[in-house]
């Protein structure tokens, strides 16, 4: 049975294998995303599938994929010309087993090789969770949109994003996730006056919103915030740094010095210091210590899941 990536918004619990597969390179992202979201990897490695023969993993003729890394991606832009490497790939997908996970993206539709569902391809949909991301799979960026909105929207308000974003499914998500952050919870249902408004608005949301959100104890909307900032490509090292800035404020307030900054984030502060756990404070320090060398490439591990975490 072959799912589209949407389906995966439902998924709860980690599977062995996934397949993600299709021409839309924003989709397989968004699989990728969702399922290292499921899976909560501590480090990530990413393979190419033609050189899977010769990967260490094949010392001595037995296949040992994870070896300690809990999480794997295998990426192809298409199938391997030798007969090994694509009957491996459906091997491994059969051997693997929870707590491992492997994922495999193949950055082209399956439906427009030389010869459709060849074999490599049917044993794999045996053993692992199968993802379209071919655009049939959704009719239009309206839908994308519709899709990632918090709420229902009337065909309008959607026309008016899908017109706005002419085809680009990464500006439709990044609307979206715009929309829902200054979102009026009285109204049940999206109106076009609030996505003109959402459209109109030059300004970006940036790193202080974020830290703004998680000073105020509110989870999901820091959430939503920083993937807005991944969408709009805002440098990890800033963000890291306001992150850590505050982290740092706190634990200086909490030992009773002083801080300089704003009214309305001084008064923040105040409020979670006087309730916050100093050992959680430096927690916090401590795992921005360890992004930090994951984003200048000292230590093995993915920048955006250190930042998520």
């Amino acid at each position: 049975m072959i799912n589209t990536v949407f389906s995966l918004t439902k998924e709860k619990k980690a599977k062995a294998a996934y397949v993600v597969f299709g021409e839309e390179a924003v989709l397989i992202d968004e699989a990728r995303h969702l399922v290292q979201a499921i899976v909560k990897p501590q480090n990530v490695e990413r393979i190419n599938w033609g050189d899977l023969s010769d990967h260490p993993m094949m010392l001595n003729n037995t296949p040992d994929l994870f070896g300690g890394v809990r999480y794997k991606e295998i990426i192809a832009h298409a199938p391997p010309p030798d007969k090994e490497n694509r009957e491996l790939l459906p091997h491994l997908c059969e051997t693997a087993e929870l707590p491992d996970t492997l994922l495999v993206a193949l950055y082209f539709p399956v439906s427009k090789l030389p010869q459709k569902q060849p074999a490599w391809f049917r044993a794999l949909s045996k053993h692992a969770v199968m993802l379209s991301a071919d655009r049939q799979n959704i009719a239009d960026t309206e839908l994308w949109a519709s899709h990632w909105l918090n709420k229902a929207a009337t065909p309008e308000s959607l026309q008016l994003i899908g017109g706005h974003c002419e085809g680009n499914l990464a500006a439709a998500k990044n609307i979206a996730l715009k929309i829902n952050i200054g979102d009026d919870k009285d109204k049940e249902v999206l109106d076009e006056k609030t996505v003109k408004a959402a459209l109109n608005d030059g300004g970006r949301y940036d790193v202080f919103d974020l830290t703004d959100a998680a000073l105020d104890g509110r989870g999901r909307r820091a959430l939503q915030v920083l993937r807005v900032l991944y969408e709009a490509d805002i440098a990890e090292p800033l963000i890291l740094w306001a992150l850590a800035d505050a982290a740092q404020k706190l634990l200086t307030l909490k030992n009773g010095g002083e801080v300089r900054t704003g009214r309305r984030q001084l008064e923040r502060l105040q409020k979670v210091a006087r309730t916050a756990p100093t050992e959680k404070i430096h927690k916090l320090l401590s795992c921005a210590a360890k992004t930090d060398q994951v984003i200048k490439g000292l230590i093995v591990g993915d920048a955006k899941i250190a930042l998520w975490v």
